[in-house]
């Protein structure tokens, strides 16, 4: 079932669709930072975090922003180290890809998420927020990051 997950670019929006939100996921341990594009693609928006508590659990709360939300493709952070190869990392990443194949049917693309997270963290201190909110909503800045970067892509094809 995972090889419906590991595509290129061009199999993800053929599987997807040209219009319609595509739901960007930044995976964590403890939480889950989400965001959400416009139904035709131009803009990323955050929306919101899920306490990782469980695979199952998280991944039934994502199902139901993928229906309430009619999000037509999922882009998932995948954590490649600096050097090019896989971190240990992209093992719970394709394990929690195929739980979420088991909750619906929309295609998963997996994204170079390469220093996303650090880029989130970067940004938000220039803006000046404190330690406390940066930390509240690195996860969801880093989703937007990891959206954003596939929806660049889809604009080359």
């Amino acid at each position: 079932m995972l090889m419906e997950v590991i595509m290129t670019i061009k199999e993800f929006i053929e599987k997807a669709g040209i219009k319609g939100a595509i739901l960007g996921v930044d995976y964590g341990a403890r939480r889950i930072g989400l965001s959400l594009s416009d139904p035709r693609r131009e803009f990323t928006f955050p929306a919101g975090q899920i306490d990782n508590q469980d695979i199952t659990s998280s991944a039934l709360k994502i199902k139901e922003l993928i229906e309430e939300k009619k999000v037509s493709g999922v882009v998932i952070g995948y954590p490649i180290q600096l050097d090019g190869t896989e971190s240990e990392q992209c093992k719970v990443i394709k394990n929690f890809a195929e739980v979420l194949l088991n909750q619906f049917s929309v295609p998963i693309f997996f994204q170079d998420e390469r220093l996303s997270s650090k880029g989130a963290q970067t940004m938000l201190r220039e803006l000046k927020l404190t330690r406390k909110r940066r930390d509240a909503i690195d996860d969801e800045v880093a989703a937007c990051n990891i959206l954003k970067t596939a929806l660049d892509l889809l604009k080359t094809l």
